[in-house]
């Protein structure tokens, strides 16, 4: 029994990395492929702008119907993949199957120095994240990165308010 409930939380975990890689893969694929003129002998007239590798430039490339669908229902993909990996998690929190190693050894609170390191660099963080709110939000970009943008920040405020809560308590404990 336990080897099957194994068998399940390993598929879920695949299920929810599939729609992201997959996503990446045929994107990198047309990008090399697919023309960058509209094409109606072969049924390539719907636009789409698709980014290659790192160095290469963003090309708009002309797709069926069919190879479009991906980019069409990628939203309804990732949060398919998202469903996915909630689920792996909360089956394997309540079966245990996949374990962490660390998971029964002892937490130590993190010292002074580390919490003020911590402070310091979500305080930057969050800094950046709002700076580079400020010009992502209201410009013309895809929703995710927006999104992005502000799970980085919310992130970067909730490591600072953590280490500085840490800190503050050390100083009203007596602890030095």
């Amino acid at each position: 029994m336990k080897a099957l409930r194994k068998a399940i939380v390993i598929v879920f975990i695949a299920l929810a990395i599939t729609p992201i890689l997959s996503l990446l893969t045929i994107e990198r694929y047309y990008f090399g492929t697919r023309p960058e003129r509209p094409d109606p002998r072969s049924g390539r007239i719907y636009a789409e702008t698709l980014k290659g590798a790192p160095h290469e430039r963003i090309r708009t490339v002309y797709l069926t119907r069919a190879e479009r669908l991906p980019y069409v229902y990628a939203g309804w993909m990732q949060a398919g993949g998202m469903v996915f990996a909630l689920a792996a998690y909360l089956l394997n929190r309540r079966w245990k199957v996949i374990r962490n190693p660390r998971e029964d050894t002892p937490q130590i609170a993190p010292g002074k120095p580390t919490s003020a390191l911590g402070a310091f660099f979500g305080g930057v963080f969050m800094i950046v994240g709002i700076c580079v709110s400020i010009y992502i939000l209201p410009a013309n970009v895809p929703w995710f990165a927006k999104v992005f943008v502000v799970l980085w920040t919310l992130t970067a405020a909730g490591i600072c308010i953590y280490h500085y809560v840490n800190l503050w308590r050390d100083n009203h404990r007596g602890r030095v």
